[in-house]
């Protein structure tokens, strides 16, 4: 049987959760949630107060990993090649979750995109896999959620690359995926482990 990664994060005496994670919470905010649905909307608030069953005033610490953005879009591509699809992802956005007059899909969500070609992959205006780093990390209520996919403008990408850049100095610690034995070591001495 395949060994499950899972971290019930908890410290102290009132076991409270102390990493926010796919690992620790699971998917609670969404399949691979973004900044906007995690930090603008709220998420991880709400969801840590649901937990400790009251509301809590309590400090964050952000942390991300970056990768080479080719290698990232062609890791995406390959894994919607093999059938992976972000269905259950809710993109909430000015706290609602996008329709598909909103954010149109690539493919027929009944059959998938398993065995899409490159062609195919890169030829949907509405595929999320381009400049998904910058977008991820973006506040995305400053270009009006999804917008910036139904008429592209150099002003919205200048406004997320902008907003991602700043969320991105105020994370407490982002890694490379390209380097990390540098990240790790950087990491245990940001947050003083070892």
């Amino acid at each position: 049987m395949a060994h499950k990664k899972r971290c019930n994060c908890a410290r102290n005496e009132r076991n409270e959760t102390w990493l926010f994670s796919r690992y620790s919470t699971g998917w609670v905010c969404g399949l691979h949630a973004d900044f906007t649905e995690l930090v603008v909307n709220n998420c991880v608030e709400r969801v840590l107060d649901r937990q400790a069953g009251y509301k809590k005033s309590r400090r964050y610490f952000y942390t991300t990993f970056l990768r080479n953005p080719t290698d990232r879009f062609i890791s995406e591509f390959r894994h919607v090649q093999r059938g992976a699809t972000w269905i259950s992802s809710k993109h909430v956005c000015n706290g609602k979750p996008t329709s598909l007059n909103d954010l149109p899909s690539c493919f027929d969500p009944r059959m998938g995109w398993e065995g899409v070609t490159l062609e195919e992959f890169i030829s949907c205006p509405y595929n999320l896999a381009f400049n998904r780093q910058t977008r991820m990390l973006a506040n995305l209520t400053l270009v009006n959620c999804y917008e910036h996919l139904k008429s592209p403008s150099y002003e919205q990408d200048r406004i997320m690359l902008t907003s991602a850049k700043e969320n991105l100095r105020n994370m407490a610690f982002f890694g490379l995926k390209e380097r990390m034995d540098d990240s790790q070591f950087l990491f245990e001495n940001t947050f003083g482990m070892k």
